[in-house]
């Protein structure tokens, strides 16, 4: 019974998403036929009482995907995705020319109908910025040339502080700085919740309130995945940025060179298969100054770097995979380094909370006969470890890395790592 509810439930989206491309299709056709093209969304406004920015958003889609990305209406129209899938192939390849939007389009639309809206973006931007990276860099430099801040009021009481145009590496190099410092706070003993103390610390920073006496207080660790192919220049293939996504092959080197002012931990993989070859921290600074019209938000040249690697402690790579005994109830400090390196994001399908903010799991319970070894050991959010063990769902760890989940209703999820 259970099962035949679950099949329900997706033959109805199905069967919603296209009815939603008939309503697309629709809208295109009464703004065609409207005498004046400037007003042609007000037809639409009127007769389905939408805001007129909501129906120029929906004319706008319609005409896009129509016209530049009919594979992704047509996926919409038989059920493979739905709207709001469809609404992100539009939204990361808009700005691309229509040949490489729809190049880029075919690549991930094979698998979007069994990928979230977030992995289907990143998947698109990944590719996108492989696909033509000048642009992609010509964009971002002008994003950041108009980088800003915002302050606005809530209806609560409280504002809503923003920061717009932000450089990838320097926003994430703040976070993981603020996420070091709260996590301090709580270790010592703060009642606050992980959030609040995030929020109280960033304003502590800003309004230049010490933090030097809190205990345990670092500057937080980074992570960088990024081809070998990439840092030797032989290819522009995007890396990615722990926290935040896909960056541009130009910001992968940077950051993996210059360091910036955190450290930086570099998981190296196959250019190919993705696998992860082996792992390091650096720590390494630049000798000198950005060059002439370049400031902090554009680092130097990686081949004027030097090598600071005795100077600064760096790591040497450690085992692949790292070893300890199986015996032991926890993963040691090389081997959760290792999982968190492979895994990314919690294992759940479509789960992407971080690595730094899931638990080590091990698949098979320890008090089972589970091993705590790198093919036993998996990362899960809270709530998904919580599932695992109250929802009566089963997981199974097929090869290290990849994870099969069976649900109470019968159906098989599998999870398995991101090609490169």
């Amino acid at each position: 019974m259970f099962e035949e509810l679950v099949d329900r439930l997706v033959k109805q989206a199905q069967r919603v998403s296209c009815e939603q491309a008939r309503l697309l299709s629709c809208i295109r056709a009464v703004a065609e036929a409207a005498p004046v093209a400037e007003f042609a969304a007000d037809e639409v406004a009127f007769a389905l009482t939408w805001s007129r920015k909501a129906a120029e958003a929906q004319v706008a889609l319609a005409n896009q995907l129509l016209d530049h990305m009919p594979e992704v209406f047509a996926a919409l129209g038989t059920g493979v995705i739905d709207l709001p899938k469809a609404r992100v192939f539009a939204e990361v390849l808009q700005s691309l020319d229509p040949a490489v939007a729809r190049e880029v389009a075919a690549q991930v639309l094979p698998v979007a109908g069994e990928k979230t809206t977030a992995q289907i973006r990143e998947r698109l931007h990944r590719r996108a910025l492989a696909a033509d990276p000048s642009s992609a860099v010509k964009r971002r430099e002008r994003a950041v040339a108009d980088r800003r801040i915002m302050l606005e009021p809530s209806s609560d009481g409280t504002a809503v502080l923003t920061a717009l145009g932000l450089p990838a590496q320097r926003a994430m190099a703040a976070f993981e700085r603020v996420n070091a410092i709260a996590k301090a706070r709580k270790l010592a003993g703060e009642e606050l919740s992980i959030d609040q103390l995030r929020a109280d610390t960033l304003l502590d920073l800003l309004e230049g309130v010490g933090v030097g006496a809190i205990p345990g207080v670092r500057r937080g660790a980074i992570e960088l995945t990024v081809g070998l192919d990439t840092l030797a220049g032989l290819n522009e293939r995007p890396g990615m940025l722990g926290g935040y996504g896909p960056v541009g092959a130009d910001v992968a080197r940077q950051c993996a060179f210059a360091g910036l002012d955190s450290p930086w931990r570099f998981n190296v993989v196959h250019p190919a298969t993705g696998e992860l070859l082996f792992q390091g921290i650096t720590r390494a600074r630049p000798d000198q100054a950005a060059p002439p019209g370049r400031d902090r938000n554009h680092a130097p040249n990686p081949s004027r770097r030097r090598d600071s690697r005795a100077a600064s402690g760096d790591r040497e790579p450690e085992p692949s995979p790292p070893r300890q005994d199986p015996a032991d109830r926890f993963a040691n400090a090389a081997m959760t380094r290792w999982v968190r390196s492979r895994d990314k994001t919690c294992r759940a399908p479509g789960c992407r909370v971080s690595a730094s903010a899931c638990d080590i799991d091990h698949t098979v319970d320890f008090g089972r006969g589970g091993r705590t070894a790198h093919d036993q050991l998996g990362l899960l959010c809270r709530h998904h470890h919580r599932l695992k063990h109250e929802g009566r769902w089963e997981l199974h760890q097929t090869e290290p890395g990849v994870f099969t989940w069976l649900s109470p209703a019968g159906r098989i999820y599998r999870v398995g790592p991101e090609p490169p």
